[in-house]
């Protein structure tokens, strides 16, 4: 069984589009893109590579606080090993006869 003809689709399969011709058409094109190119200015530079320089600043800050914060755990973990080696050096007889600093 054959499903009923859509009376839209008959309109639409009616319709021709046949645009002008302009022999001119990719000359005018690669010259618009040209001079687009040529006439950026510090402004209209930001507006068109934003989101380029967006995701460089948010990898830039990640990769500063994630940077930032090993070294702070490795410093933390030397004030620590310090602060351990001292506090058993001073309550261990034992390891009050090697070297002291």
């Amino acid at each position: 069984m054959n499903p009923p003809i859509d009376p839209l689709a008959r309109v639409l399969e009616s319709w021709k589009i046949e645009p002008a011709s302009d022999p001119n058409f990719r000359p005018s094109v690669a010259a618009r893109l040209a001079a687009s190119r040529t006439n950026l200015n510090w402004s209209a530079y930001l507006r068109v590579h934003a989101a380029l320089w967006a995701a460089v600043g948010v990898v830039l800050l990640g990769a500063a606080v994630w940077t930032g914060r090993q070294a702070g755990h490795a410093r933390n973990q030397a004030d620590r090993n310090e602060l351990l080696d001292t506090y058993v050096r001073r309550l261990d007889p034992r390891a009050m006869t090697g070297p002291q600093t």
